[in-house]
């Protein structure tokens, strides 16, 4: 049964009772369908065409889904500095983030959150006593009630009223 196809081995592996081997599993085909523009279908001539000696006979899915791999890298690269062989030195410069760093906040799975959801965070990473401290020894906060005499209202306080 080593040399049948895995459909026909799946299919008597069903008939017979038994569990079939992880390797006779056909993937799952989908059906898709669109109106193209002219300028896709030259597009996907010229991957054929360009793809002639290396693959003759390229069907439109597998060109589909070399295209969607490719894309999805580069997304990846982009928004993650997900790469193969990441710079050992990145440059500084002013703002920027460098592509480690945001490498390892992808990695962490760390997002950006509002005030009260960091300090909540925060509490939780470092304890509240740690927090309040911190909070209580802003100076800039001093400085900007001093200059305006407004105070910046405490997010962690309950409304009375």
């Amino acid at each position: 049964m080593s040399n049948e196809e895995p459909a026909i081995e799946a299919a008597t592996n069903a008939a017979v009772g038994e569990e079939p081997s992880p390797r006779s599993e056909v993937p799952q085909r989908f059906g898709v369908q669109f109106t193209a523009t002219q300028e896709y279908v030259d597009l996907i001539e010229e991957v054929k065409a360009l793809l002639s000696q290396a693959a003759p006979n390229v069907s439109l899915d597998e060109i589909h889904l070399r295209a969607l791999r490719t894309f999805v890298a580069e997304l990846k690269r982009k928004k993650h500095a997900d790469v193969e062989r990441p710079r050992d030195n990145p440059r500084q410069r002013g703002r920027h983030i460098p592509a480690a760093v945001r490498r390892v906040v992808y990695q962490r799975d760390l997002a950006l959150r509002c005030r009260s959801h960091n300090a909540l965070a925060a509490e939780h990473d470092f304890g509240r006593v740690f927090v309040e401290s911190k909070r209580d020894s802003r100076p800039h906060e001093r400085f900007v009630t001093q200059a305006t005499g407004y105070a910046r209202p405490d997010p962690n306080a309950s409304i009375s009223g």
